[in-house]
């Protein structure tokens, strides 16, 4: 069974499938970045990957980060009778973006 972290954004909910993060990294002021181990939808080459970008407000990205890995590692630990681990509420700071895009993976 795959486990899916859960933000939602604007009233939106988003899923990120827990099993395919590769990395997660600072992206700017209040961002991070989750590198995924799948291959983009615009893919030009093997390292172009799928990703996804949190924005929150009242947060520095180094405490972002931290929290999301952390919340990985709770996601995980949770029963596999729950696939959806909501972190919405969990962040350090409000989100206020969330975004699909490719890039490549360096």
């Amino acid at each position: 069974m795959i486990k899916f972290l859960k933000l939602t954004v604007d009233g939106a909910d988003n899923l990120i499938p827990l099993d395919q993060i590769l990395s997660v990294e600072t992206s700017g002021a209040a961002r991070i970045l989750i590198y995924t181990k799948n291959v983009g939808f615009k893919a030009t080459g093997t390292s172009q990957t799928l990703n996804f970008r949190i924005t929150a407000t009242g947060v520095n990205e180094t405490a972002l980060l931290n929290s999301f890995v952390d919340l990985m590692a709770q996601a995980y630990s949770t029963s596999w009778k729950e696939p959806i681990f909501d972190i919405t509420n969990r962040l350090p700071g409000a989100a206020t973006g969330f975004l699909r895009a490719d890039s490549q993976y360096s």
